[in-house]
């Protein structure tokens, strides 16, 4: 897997990022978990989903947030920035914990899904956002005690748009899981992309 590290300016701040780049104008931005709580670009859960995305072809940005933490604002304008940064016309946001809360505040035509892994429904100054259009695939452990599992049902059944999610019997880390979430990711968004690119032929 080839992957490169490299920096582009944010709202006001350097962002860091970690690019796995493909010949292609689609690709995947991944947000990590709470940057207070160790959350950066080389969350295990992440690079697995990266490795998996790559392997099918696909770019992938991961990035971490500014270097001093704003409450979840900040992080949303982040990856706001990251989205400019890469230019890519078709994007799939993919975010962990804090990250699911921060992506799923985003709002721009480029976005084809949001997968939304142990989304947390409200975080710092920020609120898990389930009303956009996008399709959406939410990744949830029933035994998670970070991200109640009664609380993501209830998002879940709000969320507006097309959506599904998977469930698995694990708490909120996914150890023991990690490859088969990441194999699930990587297969939604490719059927993402291909009924795009169908669609629009």
């Amino acid at each position: 897997m080839i992957n490169r590290d490299l920096k582009f300016l944010g709202e006001n701040d350097i962002i860091h990022a970690t690019l796995y780049e493909r010949s292609s104008d689609k690709g995947v931005i991944l947000a990590p978990p709470h940057p207070l709580l160790g959350g950066c670009r080389c969350d295990m859960r992440l690079v697995e989903i990266a490795g998996n995305l790559y392997d099918e072809g696909i770019s992938v940005l991961a990035i971490d947030y500014r270097s001093e933490y704003s409450g979840g604002l900040g992080e949303i304008k982040d990856v706001k920035s990251a989205i400019d940064f890469v230019g890519w016309k078709e994007i799939s946001l993919v975010g962990y914990s804090f990250g699911a809360t921060v992506v799923s505040n985003i709002v721009d035509d480029r976005i084809k899904s949001l997968v939304l892994i142990s989304i947390v429904k409200k975080i710092g100054d920020i609120e898990a956002k389930i009303d956009t259009y996008y399709r959406k695939l939410f990744i949830h452990g029933n035994k998670d005690n970070i991200a109640p599992f009664e609380e993501f049902l209830e998002l879940y059944k709000e969320a507006a748009g097309e959506k599904r999610c998977i469930v698995y019997d694990t708490d909120h880390f996914y150890l023991g899981f990690i490859e088969e979430v990441a194999k699930s990711v990587s297969d939604y968004i490719m059927n993402v992309f291909d009924d795009f690119q169908s669609n629009n032929i």
